[in-house]
């Protein structure tokens, strides 16, 4: 820095450059070392620090040249009181007055020794809103250089806050405060001090979790869902009974901000302080602005699909039939009464939606575009079909401001319009077509098509799969430009864009640009690494449906994906790649790929609903034929002892699947299934022989001679004695390997071959087919 003379205590205070009329000016290095950005190791930093930590310029004048200066560091206690000093600074004062994250970033550096822990929280704070408040915007509008001051600061301001906090107690309003800054800026901003900080922070919050009052509580879960690795349980645990305790307390405000924070947290609909803060909700609904409604339906939209919460509408919409029959006074307190007693059984989480929705009829005239759109869009997530009334006033809302909308509130209304047609987000909704939404729809396509160059790639996604699912036709304008909008914007398309817009062009029947397709599959395989498990299985989905691989390396870089994030897959999402795999791949798989989806299988096969376990097992059976299964014994056992449980749980056909899946998978592991679950096969499948196929008849004779059928099995000798029978019968209508097959089974099963099957194996290997095939491979020495 260009440091003018005399030392200005303007300068000194705001760290600006001040020349002085006809003063000469010296270049000065100062090597803020991270001992000296650290403060001192004492309790007291302002009088028992280090000399070489505690120092400042101090200017002296040469009594031999006038106008020549020099500048010395010297100890604060070796200063005569005469020396000139600068007069004390007001830290907050210099924190508030600062323009940018530059100055920011060289105020904290230069005066890092004066912050006490209410000041470093306060620094965070406002370096987090300089720069934007969002961590998609952190560092984009500042200078080449400024991010790496703004590291510097952070250091400063991460070393500073560590020392407080070994040094003496912290209060939960800057930890609070500290916490929601870091998660607003976002890891790129963070140098290494950073994580030795959450640390510390993490430990403290759960150590005062007591002393959070509502508005700590709604900063640190929002701190949370910037940073839910964060979420650590004891931490957790106890501010979900803090929370629980103070939910009287909270405002609208914070009980939207606390909802937002808590959703990716997957927290269940048995929490608490979920249930505390509903109902708190409910008794303030009247208090809550468009805003807040939006926000906090979009929250608990996000709860429901992330955790075990299903909200089902808590009031009937209509009087039972009892009620109408009764007379109108009756009737009326008989219809109270079937409220009360539904509102205590309703969810706190149902009431409040209900509430929320009686609010958005009072105030619908309130609502902004973009909190039309969104309402919309939770309300279609959240199924609540039920609100009729808030559905129509905000649906005539649409069209009646329809020109205010932005492409993000087009984006959100289409969706929460194509949601509510179909039926609502859990399926409990009216039938499609009976919502009065077409003026709404097509105000928005309107709009939409006027707007779809100012569309950016999620954007374009969501509203193509919009479309789809409102049946819009594939040659309607606006589906032509968002086609055309693609290939413009390639470069934003993230994994979620790429594998929603896939799929909506497939179910639009478009026919996807060569360009466009290519030029999804290249930038597919540059974001590869921020694929998820779903992104993976919508993309191999939209690539199976459109019966043209774009390329395909693009199917084996998602295979590899799968692959190393085999262990992040659910119990549904497990099966639907294996069975997207199996089609995309045509049955062909690398062992790696195949090996760990297995794995991850058998780990979650005690949570695996029956169509999921047929998926798993079904796609088994397709890679059987052209790649090598896994050996491990203990994936064909969990597997086995799942379809136990379940068979039952399976149709006919389903059912049948599985047991060939699974003599397919235990004969190339070696596996025994327990005579128990074999007998639990045998039940399921006992009144289903009679309608077998020659096929199948053949291979579920082979299935249950892998699974360990034999004749010394007395509680099995009949299923296998039916089988046999029913072989017998059909044995015109089988082919030479479904004849070899029958009997080899037959003979490796214990019993007697029937005399008819081999004459007619006999008859067949003298037949034109026969001689031209000859034996099949399952004869096993029948022959001889």
């Amino acid at each position: 820095r260009e440091v003018p003379a005399p030392w200005s205590s303007k300068m000194h205070r705001f760290g600006t450059m001040h020349r002085l009329s006809g003063a000469p000016t010296r270049a000065v290095a100062v090597n803020l070392t991270r001992s000296f950005l650290r403060g001192p190791n004492t309790s007291s930093p302002s009088t028992n620090a280090p000399n070489h930590q505690r120092f400042i310029l101090r200017t002296t004048v040469d009594s031999g040249t006038q106008g020549r200066h020099s500048h010395q560091a010297v100890p604060r206690r070796c200063m005569s009181s005469t020396t000139h000093r600068s007069p004390p600074l007001s830290i907050k004062k210099v924190i508030s007055m600062c323009k940018g994250p530059e100055e920011l970033s060289q105020q904290i550096i230069l005066n890092i020794e004066k912050f006490d822990f209410a000041a470093v929280s306060s620094a965070f704070f406002k370096m987090s809103t300089t720069m934007g408040g969002s961590q998609d915007t952190v560092a984009l509008n500042t200078s080449t250089t400024a991010p790496n001051i703004m590291k510097v600061a952070v250091d400063a301001l991460s070393l500073r806050a560590i020392f407080f906090m070994e040094s003496s107690a912290v209060q939960p309003p800057h930890l609070a405060r500290i916490l929601w800054a870091l998660g607003r800026m976002g890891p790129r901003m963070w140098p290494d001090s950073v994580g030795q900080l959450l640390e510390g922070l993490i430990q403290n919050v759960e150590r005062t979790a007591h002393e959070f009052t509502p508005r700590e509580t709604a900063e640190v879960f929002q701190a949370f869902a910037d940073m839910p690795w964060l979420a650590e349980k004891g931490a957790m645990l106890a501010l979900f009974r803090q929370g629980a305790q103070t939910a009287p307390d909270f405002s609208p405000t914070l009980i939207a901000i606390t909802l937002t924070g808590m959703h990716k947290l997957r927290v269940g609909e048995e929490n608490a302080m979920l249930q505390a803060i509903c109902r708190r909700g409910v008794s303030l609904s009247h208090l809550f602005t468009p805003h807040l409604i939006a926000m906090t339906l979009k929250a608990l939209a996000q709860l429901k699909s992330t955790a075990s919460w299903s909200p089902k509408p808590p009031l009937d919409a209509c009087p039972s039939a009892a009620c109408a029959a009764r007379p109108p006074a009756a009737a009326a307190r008989a219809e109270e009464e079937e409220d009360n007693v539904g509102a205590k059984r309703a969810l706190p989480a149902d009431l409040l939606v209900h509430t929320l929705c009686s609010r958005i009829v009072k105030i619908t005239e309130e609502f902004e575009a973009g909190n039309t759109g969104s309402t919309l869009r939770s309300l279609s997530k959240l199924g609540a079909a039920q609100e009729e009334r808030a559905v129509a006033a905000l649906m005539a809302h649409v069209t009646a401001t329809k020109q205010d909308f932005s492409p993000q509130a087009i984006t959100d209304a289409l969706v929460g319009l194509a949601g509510l047609k179909s039926g609502g987000g859990d399926g409990d909704g009216k039938d499609p077509g009976e919502w009065d939404n077409d003026g709404a729809i097509q105000a928005m396509i309107g709009e939409a098509s006027a707007k779809a160059q100012r569309f950016n790639a999620s954007q374009i996604s969501d509203t193509l799969m919009a479309l789809a699912e409102i049946g819009t036709d594939r040659d309607s304008p606006l589906v032509q430009r968002l086609h055309a909008r693609i290939e413009e914007c390639l470069e934003e398309f993230q994994a979620r864009d790429i594998a929603v817009c896939l799929g909506a062009l497939c179910q639009l029947e478009v026919e996807v640009n060569d360009h466009v397709l290519f030029g999804l599959s290249r930038r597919a395989e540059d974001v590869r690494a921020s694929f998820g498990p779903q992104e993976i299985v919508e993309l191999l989905w939209g690539i199976h449906q459109l019966r043209r691989t774009p390329d395909r390396g693009l199917v084996q870089v998602m295979s590899e994906q799968a692959t190393m994030k085999a262990m992040a897959f659910d119990e549904e999402a497990i099966g639907e790649v294996l069975g997207v795999l199996a089609h995309v791949g045509e049955g062909k798989i690398s062992a790696e790929t195949l090996q760990a989806l297995t794995l991850r299988a058998a780990v979650l096969s005690h949570k695996l609903t029956a169509p999921a376990l047929v998926n798993i097992l079904a796609s088994l059976l397709l890679f059987s034929a052209e790649s090598e299964l896994p050996t491990e014994a203990s994936i064909a056992r969990a597997l086995c002892c799942r379809a136990g449980q379940l068979i039952r749980d399976m149709t006919s056909e389903e059912s049948a699947t599985a047991i060939r899946a699974l003599g397919v998978l235990c004969r190339h592991t070696g596996v025994v299934v327990d005579s128990t679950v074999l007998q639990g096969f045998a039940h399921r499948v006992e009144g289903q022989i009679g309608k077998l196929d020659a096929r199948g008849v053949a291979e579920m004779l082979g299935a249950f001679a892998d699974l360990g059928l034999n004749s010394n099995d007395i509680h099995l000798l009949p299923l296998a004695t039916a089988l046999v029978n029913r072989a017998v019968d059909l044995r015109e209508r089988m082919d030479g390997a479904e004849l070899s097959m029958t009997i080899a089974t037959i003979e490796r099963i214990g019993l007697e071959v029937d005399g008819q099957l081999v004459e007619r194996y006999s008859d067949w290997l003298a037949s034109d087919e026969g001689e031209e095939k000859g034996p099949g491979k399952h004869q096993r020495g029948f022959m001889e």
